[in-house]
């Protein structure tokens, strides 16, 4: 008989211990983290200048740049394009294209400045920057902004159309 009861304690077959694959679980668990850190960071109170803007000014050194050429009054030929991403200002006029970084800071309340730095020598430096909102409508507005240090300006302008707010539909059970 002990030598039946040896057979069936060889007989069972020994399972692998698994091991657990936590490496996803942990990639996922950094990436949800990582997410939530950058929300909890951003400031909400920055100033977004993003996007394609209309050059109505722009004056280096007191030499004006747009002058009397008549392709300027084309938009396409004449914008500036701004991207948050890279923290760049590229302004095109159909004479010339100049490229520049920029850093905005808060000097005090409702005071901005803005750091540029290019090839160009007129703007490296930091200058004044105002911006004005005018209502053209109820769902309409235009934003100008302007840029100024010692003989150097450059304004643009971009017109904002929000879409109207729909109010949802009344559900079911509701007055």
């Amino acid at each position: 008989m002990a030598k039946k009861n040896l057979r069936r304690k060889f007989t069972q077959e020994i399972q692998p211990v698994k091991k657990k694959n936590w490496t996803m679980k942990i990639i996922a668990l950094l990436f949800f983290l990582g997410v939530c850190v950058i929300f909890i960071v951003q400031d909400s109170n920055r100033i977004n200048l993003e996007g394609s803007w209309k050059s109505t000014k722009i004056i280096l050194d007191g030499k004006d740049i747009l002058g009397d050429n008549i392709l300027n009054n084309f938009d396409l030929a004449n914008q500036t394009i701004i991207s948050n991403w890279g923290n760049s200002m590229s302004i095109s006029t159909s004479d010339s294209d100049l490229d520049a970084h920029f850093k905005i800071k808060k000097k005090s309340k409702n005071v901005y400045s803005i750091t540029l730095s290019s090839k160009e020598k007129s703007l490296n430096g930091d200058f004044v920057m105002k911006i004005d909102t005018v209502h053209t409508g109820p769902q309409s507005y235009i934003v100008y902004v302007e840029l100024k240090r010692n003989k150097t300006f450059i304004n643009f302008e971009k017109e904002v159309v929000v879409p109207p707010w729909k109010p949802e539909r009344p559900k079911r059970g509701q007055v």
